[in-house]
């Protein structure tokens, strides 16, 4: 990294997660949950890690299985 002078970079990073779980109804117990996060760094083009967003939007349901 000191080829990137390293002690005068910066990162940031900001997340963000909502959910919820369906009370009663034939969809009782499913959860539905929204994910976002942003990454922001002020790297030379050269380095590995550059800015990123990423949102999920996600499913869930438990199955007993035995």
């Amino acid at each position: 990294m000191a080829a990137f002078n390293a002690d005068d970079r910066k990162e940031r990073e900001f997340q963000l997660e909502l959910g919820y779980v369906i009370q009663s109804g034939p969809l009782k117990n499913v959860g539905l949950m929204a994910r976002k996060s942003i990454y922001r760094n002020d790297f030379p083009g050269g380095a590995a890690f550059r800015d990123e967003n990423q949102t999920r939007f996600l499913v869930l349901y438990t199955v007993a299985l035995w």
